[in-house]
C-alpha cells in the first residue's frame, strides 16, 4: 500500500475513533489490512500533524492538528501530563518525557516557530530542542519549566 492511502486511512481511522495509543492505531489499521511498524506511524503522526488532546472523558485521544488548537494552554497541558524532567546544556533544552510522548511534544513546539529554537529532535521519550546560543535556551528552558510547573 502506498504512503498516501495508509495515510487516508491513518486520518479517517483518528477522525472517527477514540484511539489513545499507537499499538490501538496499529490494531484498528491491521483491520483494514495495513501492516505498518511502529515506527512508520510515527513518522504518518508527525507529517499529518496528529496531536493528542484531552476528551470529554479526560482521556488523551489522537487528533489531527486544527490551527485553533495550537495555543499556551494546550502546549501548558501536554508538557504537564507528557513530560518528566527538563533540563539545559550549552545550547541543547533537553525534555525527558512518557514513553512514546517525545515527537508529539516536539511537533507542538515545532509549531510555535519561536526564534530561540532552530531545532527539534525526538526519540521515543526524550526530546532534544536545539537554540542557537546557550541563552536562547536557558529561555527555552524557561518558559518549559514554567509551563510544567503551573
Amino acid at each position: 500500500m502506498k504512503k498516501k492511502e495508509r495515510q487516508a486511512i491513518l486520518k479517517e481511522i483518528i477522525a472517527k475513533e477514540q484511539i489513545t495509543t499507537q499499538d490501538d492505531l496499529l490494531e484498528k489499521l491491521a483491520k483494514e489490512n495495513i501492516v505498518a511498524t511502529q515506527a512508520t506511524i510515527s513518522r504518518d503522526i508527525r507529517e499529518l500533524k496528529i496531536i493528542k488532546v484531552r476528551n470529554d472523558k479526560g482521556q488523551m485521544v489522537y487528533r489531527l492538528y486544527e490551527e485553533k488548537q495550537l495555543n499556551r494552554d494546550h502546549l501548558k497541558e501536554m508538557i504537564q501530563e507528557m513530560v518528566e524532567k527538563i533540563s539545559q546544556v550549552q545550547f541543547l533544552t533537553i525534555l525527558h518525557t512518557t514513553t512514546s510522548s517525545a515527537d508529539l511534544v516536539a511537533a507542538l513546539i515545532d509549531e510555535m516557530q519561536m526564534a530561540e529554537i532552530t531545532a527539534t529532535m525526538a526519540g521515543t521519550d526524550t526530546l532534544l530542542i536545539i537554540s542557537p546560543n546557550e541563552e536562547q535556551a536557558k529561555y527555552v528552558a524557561a518558559i518549559l519549566r514554567e509551563l510544567h510547573e503551573q
